[in-house]
């Protein structure tokens, strides 16, 4: 028996606007899952985390201290302290012997290590000399997953510590869109490997 025309038109091209509609809802729905917030409480420290974005989360931090969660900031791949001074407040700033610093502290670590990773232990050298419990962990809207992920593995431990994930509200993120651009699908997928990766190489 010979098919129509057009049945197989129609047996081509209804799976195929199928599989494109899912591939749409992965894409929109794989960037939401990447945008984790907590809502924010008061706690010993606010850490925050390092990129080019790095004043956007400073002033997401700037912004909890103002509210009153925290008076302290942690940068912890400079393994540096801010006492902010609500009143008169100033960025922080590294010189070139704290960059070098900084760059031999990541030397410290395996060369498979995710950086975001090393600066969570490095956080919880510093809390752990002070002896801190709680924290608020700053960083882009599409890290929160990831460093949640991370958070949950070495701050996890029988409910020692206390963490809080809050984005840099400033930042763009790649939940934002229904149709992401190609910048926000590249981050969202660079997310999904790194996050992979770090499963993988944390259980050996």
């Amino acid at each position: 028996m010979t098919i129509p025309y057009k049945q197989k038109i129609k047996f081509i091209v209804t799976p195929l606007l199928l599989c494109t509609g899912l591939l749409l809802l992965a894409l929109h729905y794989a960037s939401l899952f990447l945008a984790y917030a907590d809502k924010p409480s008061k706690s010993d420290a606010i850490v925050v985390f390092m990129s080019i974005n790095y004043n956007d989360r400073l002033r997401e931090a700037y912004r909890l201290v103002a509210d009153g969660y925290a008076d302290y900031l942690i940068i912890p791949i400079y393994r540096k302290i801010v006492k902010v001074d609500v009143i008169n407040p100033r960025m922080p700033t590294f010189s070139a012997e704290e960059t070098m610093k900084a760059r031999a502290i990541e030397k410290m670590y395996p060369g498979y290590y995710e950086n975001t990773h090393i600066e969570i232990l490095e956080a919880k050298k510093v809390m752990d000399e002070f002896r801190w419990k709680s924290m608020i962990l700053v960083s882009s809207p599409d890290h929160m997953r990831r460093i949640r992920l991370m958070a949950m593995q070495e701050f996890g431990e029988n409910g020692k510590y206390k963490f809080f994930m809050v984005p840099a509200c400033e930042e763009q993120s790649s939940s934002k869109r229904w149709y992401p651009k190609t910048w926000q699908l590249r981050i969202a997928a660079m997310e999904y490997i790194k996050m992979a990766w770090f499963m993988i190489y944390v259980k050996f």
